[in-house]
């Protein structure tokens, strides 16, 4: 368990979510910066890297559908080639 929630710990203490002072703000960030996070990841596996190698459509999106108001927000974070990925920093 420790291993998938690593990545949720370094992102949140970033000094972007210290900054805000609204509690459901902040947790509203840091669910969006978990799946731009896990965007990555998956744009990095080997699955992804083997697909792309062999010339495959392969698109990762980053959305977040929200529960409070039943729509999907689409983060702008979609990786269709492996020089799309950037930093897995977050």
């Amino acid at each position: 368990m420790n291993h998938w929630l690593h990545p949720i710990r370094e992102v949140y203490h970033r000094h972007e979510l210290e900054a805000m002072p609204d509690e459901r703000a902040r947790l509203n960030r840091l669910c969006e910066m978990n799946v731009i996070r896990q965007v990555r990841n998956v744009a990095s596996d080997i699955i992804a890297r083997a697909a792309w190698a062999r010339r495959q459509d392969l698109s990762i999106h980053g959305w977040l559908y929200s529960l409070a108001v039943g729509l999907i927000k689409d983060l702008g974070t979609t990786v269709r080639r492996p020089d799309e990925i950037g930093p897995l920093g977050g």
